[in-house]
């Protein structure tokens, strides 16, 4: 899933993310407290190759990979995959009946979206049954209703998020806790999302926002939400810029990061 992705990125650039601090020279005693004085920050940008990947709604990203990871540093999910399997995300809780037919998941308050509305366990309902009418580009949100996905019933309870389905399935808790969450008070009355190309469709929770998007250049910004609920972002700024070669642009300096081939992988060990 994306934060496992996106942690591997920022893991890359925590070396940069530092403070300088200045501590003045006592005026008087030595005794006396002295005021840590802290130079401002620098933003952390990281730049990556480009490429278009259509714009990181859940309906107009294209199907390939980079596509789905874009759309994911903006359209946060119930739950993520991290190093030691699912751990709660949009939802802090969740649990599974005995008999595998039930599943609850307790809807995490004080999430904003980026246009600083509240994200409600509502938002997460209409996302569901959205997604189930019209389904995205990728994801397991395309499946869901079909085959040994079915379900026979979704409903609230406070900030609990019931759904309730009709045959045991192993990948069930995964499936329903990767579906991106969409706000309800600007997809409620979409009737085509595949149409909607308003730059709202690019309001998620997740712990970036789309700032710029050039489908010709295949340029994309993203900027960490300042209010986003979950850790402190380490970078402050994700760019993807057009490159011809990702390994000469590296060598250049004008990505951070990119893949290689195993011929030249002794030359960077």
């Amino acid at each position: 899933m994306a934060m496992l992705a996106l942690s591997l990125l920022l893991s890359f650039s925590a070396c940069k993310d530092k403070q300088t601090e200045i501590t003045p020279e006592p005026e008087t005693s030595p005794e006396e407290v002295q005021e840590e004085i802290q130079t401002p920050k620098e933003p952390v940008i990281i730049s990556l190759a480009g490429g278009d990947y259509g714009y990181p709604s859940p309906y107009l990203h294209y199907s390939r990979g980079p596509g789905s990871f874009k759309m994911q540093l903006v359209f946060d999910s119930l739950l993520e995959r991290g190093e030691k399997g699912t751990i709660p995300w949009l939802a802090e809780s969740y649990s599974v009946s005995e008999d595998g037919l039930t599943y609850s998941f307790k809807i995490r308050e004080g999430v904003k979206w980026h246009d600083g509305k509240d994200m409600t366990p509502e938002d997460v309902k209409f996302s569901f049954e959205y997604q189930m009418e019209n389904p995205p580009v990728s994801g397991i949100s395309t499946t869901l209703g079909k085959g040994d996905n079915i379900i026979e019933s979704m409903s609230l309870d406070g900030n609990d998020f019931i759904v309730k389905v009709s045959q045991k399935n192993a990948a069930m808790l995964e499936n329903l806790g990767s579906v991106r969450i969409i706000p309800k008070h600007i997809w409620e009355n979409i009737d085509n999302p595949k149409e909607f190309t308003d730059e709202i469709c690019g309001i998620g929770c997740g712990p970036y926002k789309i700032t710029d998007y050039d489908k010709e250049q295949g340029a994309y910004k993203f900027e960490a939400f300042k209010d986003y609920w979950g850790q402190n972002h380490l970078v402050d700024e994700i760019r993807f810029v057009p490159v011809s070669d990702g390994i000469l642009a590296f060598d250049k300096g004008e990505i951070d990061l990119t893949g290689i081939t195993p011929d030249v992988y002794e030359k960077y060990a």
